[in-house]
């Protein structure tokens, strides 16, 4: 999960990024951008310097049990991923932090 670049940004330089993914050869290397909603953290890092990713939907940070969720900004947010992050992008996925919160989003996002 790529929330530690989120959550320590100030320490999570670009250059730092760079070398801590290169550090994995090839494509052993799966990463989640846990909370693309709010902190779509491949753009602040050339795509993950190529490492294949995956654009995650969080939407209850915190197990939040709120039945809430912007779907205009998710699907154009998932929309510009899918035409600029590259190919390196794999998947879309959801990182919940609670089950049953908010069938509407995820069914939006995973359908």
């Amino acid at each position: 999960m790529t929330w530690n670049f989120y959550n320590d940004a100030k320490n999570w330089t670009k250059p730092r990024m760079k070398a801590f993914l290169e550090g994995v050869e090839g494509d052993d290397l799966l990463l989640l951008d846990y909370f693309c909603d709010r902190a779509e953290i491949w753009r602040r890092n050339d795509s993950y310097f190529g490492k294949p990713f995956i654009w995650c939907y969080l939407g209850n940070f915190g197990g939040n049990t709120m039945m809430a969720g912007d779907i205009a900004d998710v699907d154009k947010k998932i929309s510009v991923a899918l035409r600029e992050a590259g190919p390196n992008l794999v998947g879309l996925g959801g990182t919940l932090e609670g089950f049953d919160v908010n069938p509407v989003m995820h069914e939006y996002v995973l359908a």
